[in-house]
């Protein structure tokens, strides 16, 4: 046969379907790699990776009850390696399968992840010595948010309202409800691999880095997923609220016209601008930035509050109203929708209706002080002094604590009684 038929022949075999798949699982297609797991696992029945790999699969996809099938295979495969002991705690318990999840968490022994499982699991049991796991876990690991969202729910639930309170503002930190990326899993390493050439991997880093406040850093990731993709929108539209937030105004929006030349419809990338002309009191650029996201997207709360807000900037007060009460319609829930508007209404002398919007911003395990003002100065016009002192002396020491002095002094002013009684 010819050399080159037979460099071609070569050139054209597939991959195993264990390659293939961690390719996909790499790209976040996880439902088609599912399959070559299975498939990778049949042809290497003694491999331990294909099952565990395939479990972590099932997890982020909320299949439990596959996950704990696959990693006990994983598990029995290589007993001694923490990580795939670890997702089988997570996913027992996921699974509802308590005991043993405990099991398997006492077995693993100090690792921060082994302690908040064996927390959780305790509390679950409505034993409460899974609080001290958990405070284990946070001090063993200070950047596991769902470490401490869960200790934060667990105190709350004891009556520790101070403690919670703590904890809920960590958890904020560092907001994550799933444990933290391992660095010691060889198994997730082909993967991890895999995923620093991909524009994807460096967007989602980005965001991680964003959420724990290191702004810059993300911002480098977000470019670099642009070196490796010119024309991936969402780092684009991740930039414009980046630089935004930077004070960098001019490169946000060069990023905002790259997005709209690659796809102008995407209701975020004009959020992200209107918030951006915004924040430089460009308001017609915001209101028209606002309108052509809820153009896109008729339901888009942050948009609706975003664009009230700069109605009452430009003085149209009127026109404000519709734009928070629409947005609590697409959210019941939107704190900050509510908060906007129990603050229109306490502007207009409507105090009563008002209480009812700021109850809803200031509830409990709310850090935001100016939520917790607008709640004493509602109640403080219905009369009610005990509830207007309770509120201005919480909203007096949040804003104390982060450190926000102009606030601060202007509750003090309204409210002296009330911060007096924080000291």
């Amino acid at each position: 046969m010819p050399i080159l038929p037979l460099l071609l022949m070569v050139g054209c075999a597939r991959q195993p379907p264990g390659q293939r798949a961690l390719a996909l699982h790499a790209k976040e297609e996880l439902e088609a790699a599912a399959p070559l797991y299975r498939a990778a696992r049949e042809q290497e029945p003694n491999r331990a990776q294909w099952p565990y790999l395939l479990g972590v699969l099932h997890l982020t996809l909320k299949q439990s009850h596959a996950a704990v099938e696959s990693l006990s295979a994983a598990s029995r495969l290589d007993p001694v390696a923490v990580p795939v002991r670890l997702r089988l705690a997570r996913a027992l318990f996921e699974s509802g399968d308590i005991d043993a999840a405990e099991r398997v968490a006492r077995q693993v022994g100090a690792d921060p992840e082994a302690l908040y499982w064996l927390g959780r699991a305790l509390l679950a049991r409505g034993d409460r010595s899974g609080i001290a796991y958990l405070k284990q876990a946070c001090s063993s690991a200070p950047a596991f948010g769902a470490a401490h969202y869960a200790l934060a729910v667990a105190l709350r639930d004891a009556g520790d309202a101070a403690g919670a309170a703590a904890e809920f503002a960590q958890f904020r930190a560092h907001p994550s409800l799933d444990p933290p990326v391992r660095s010691d899993d060889p198994y997730m390493e082909e993967v991890t691999r895999l995923r620093e050439n991909m524009p994807l991997e460096q967007v989602r880093r980005g965001v991680q880095a964003e959420l724990a406040g290191n702004l810059e850093e993300s911002a480098r990731l977000q470019r670099k997923a642009l070196e490796l993709d010119p024309n991936f929108a969402q780092a684009h539209i991740n930039l414009v609220s980046l630089y935004g937030r930077l004070g960098r105004v001019p490169e946000a929006e060069r990023h905002y016209r790259a997005a709209l030349a690659i796809n102008a419809n995407q209701p975020e990338l004009h959020h992200n601008f209107g918030v951006v002309a915004a924040s430089v009191k460009r308001l017609d650029d915001a209101a028209a930035a606002f309108r052509r996201a809820l153009e896109i997207n008729p339901y888009h709360a942050d948009a609706m509050v975003n664009l009230g807000q700069v109605f009452e900037w430009q003085g149209r007060w009127p026109e404000a109203e519709p734009q928070y009460r629409e947005a609590i319609r697409a959210r019941p829930n939107f704190r900050l929708a509510h908060f906007q508007l129990g603050r229109w209404l306490v502007a207009r002398g409507r105090h009563r209706e008002a209480l009812s919007h700021l109850g809803q911003a200031a509830v409990e395990g709310e850090s935001n002080a100016l939520f917790w003002f607008g709640l004493a100065t509602a109640s403080a016009g219905t009369g009610d002094r005990a509830g207007a002192f309770r509120a201005a002396a919480r909203a007096h020491r949040l804003a104390a604590a982060s450190g926000q002095r102009e606030l601060a002094e202007a509750i003090s002013a309204q409210f002296p009684a009330a911060a007096g009684a924080t000291r």
